[in-house]
């Protein structure tokens, strides 16, 4: 049918957004029901080709004007899968569970990931108005089979007609160390860092924003609209407003934050310029996102063990990992592209907190966690002193 169950779509949506593709091929388009998911819940230049076999739906549903591109071929006889996200919604039961796998294993090799949707009961169906490839070619597909089939579903969610899969088949980073030039000891520590992740991670293209006078505050914001700072700042010590150097944090933050979201990185990785590191640091990172809730916005790969009495148990979420109890500190951090792109849609509402209690303070914002204080962590920071510590220690007030 060229529509298909309504009652996943919601779920689907949400998978859709924790993805965040710039890339898209919806297998059979239909009347483009993926494709509007797409357009409601992602930006407006995510490209969505669309692969359809029955020309009468191209016409009948306008396809070829809303889609970036339309594919009119038998999706069995493409070879190009390079795309963030490949959607088979109700496709694979008809063809043969023989076809389905070799299909699925091409596009295994070449996409990041792939959404399949498909009946999980008998349902037998025969042509739709004159398509013959509406027929249900494989007609006992079940959750078992499903997963037993196609390779690398990492999450599920059966309804009561069909069930949805999610595959995740490569993960791909992308690193930003912040680190302002002139300080030789951390420029080490930063050169070290990025030696190192160059054989796992692109470095990300994005600044280090440095600011330390009122005049670079107006000129980032006048170049940054976007960037709603409260001037009011936010109250310490019966005091109100800022310092420069967490301005110029939340600066390279939110920059690094909008780039990430255009590049086809699935994560990125944020550190500050006077990390330490592990050999293991990736191979544990990687393991470590894999206990993670599904959900998760920002992944804090060490807390201050000044505030490890903060911890209690029923913050665990897995063997290693729990939901964050630190109240300060960034040394190196984790966000998927939802929580990028949740990050930035927070800061329209304003930002009036350093960046590291926007995450921290506000969790019933952000789905952030942490290593639990027992577990190894891959990171650690060098003795010295924070380049903010070595600021004036008076708290800026900005006039309105």
């Amino acid at each position: 049918m060229p529509f298909s169950d309504p009652a996943n779509k919601s779920w689907t949506a949400e998978k859709i957004k924790e993805i965040h593709p710039r890339t898209v091929l919806d297998v059979g388009a239909g009347a483009g029901v993926y494709l509007d998911i797409i357009r409601k819940n992602l930006d407006q230049d995510v490209n969505v080709v669309g692969v359809e076999i029955w020309e009468p739906y191209i016409e009948k549903f306008n396809l070829k004007d809303r889609y970036d591109k339309i594919i009119v071929k038998d999706v069995r006889l493409i070879d190009d899968f390079d795309y963030d996200l490949v959607i088979f919604g109700d496709v694979l039961q008809h063809m043969s569970e023989e076809d389905a796998v070799k299909l699925w294993n091409k596009v295994s090799k070449q996409a990041r990931a792939a959404i399949i949707a498909i009946p999980i009961i008998q349902y037998p169906q025969g042509a739709h108005e004159g398509n013959p490839y509406e027929v249900h070619v494989e007609e006992d597909w079940n959750p078992e089979k499903v997963k037993k089939a196609f390779c690398s579903i990492v999450e599920s969610k059966e309804f009561e007609v069909t069930g949805v899969y999610v595959a995740r088949f490569q993960t791909s980073f992308t690193h930003k160390v912040f680190h302002l030039q002139g300080d030789l000891e951390r420029e080490e520590y930063t050169q070290n860092i990025n030696n190192y992740l160059g054989r796992y991670s692109k470095e990300l293209n994005a600044p280090t924003i440095k600011i330390s006078n009122v005049e670079e505050v107006k000129e980032f914001i006048k170049e940054n609209p976007d960037f709603l700072l409260d001037l009011r700042g936010y109250e310490i010590d019966n005091i109100q407003g800022w310092k420069f150097g967490e301005i110029g944090v939340w600066a390279s933050n939110f920059l690094a934050w909008k780039k990430f979201l255009t590049t086809q990185s699935d994560y990125l990785i944020l550190m500050e310029d006077d990390i330490l590191f592990e050999e293991e640091f990736v191979p544990l990172l990687k393991a470590y996102i894999n206990e993670l809730p599904p959900n998760w916005d920002t992944f804090h790969l060490k807390a201050p063990p000044t505030q490890f009495h903060f911890y209690n148990s029923s913050l665990d979420v897995s063997e290693n990992l729990c939901k964050v109890f630190q109240g300060h500190w960034m040394l190196c951090y984790v966000l998927s592209k939802k929580g990028a792109a949740l990050a930035i849609k927070t800061v329209e509402r304003g930002v009036s907190l350093p960046v590291d209690w926007y995450f921290f303070l506000q969790t019933h914002v952000f789905n952030s966690y942490t290593i639990k204080p027992q577990s190894k962590t891959p990171v650690s920071a060098a003795p010295t002193e924070s380049t903010i510590q070595r600021q004036d220690r008076q708290v800026i007030i900005f006039d309105s």
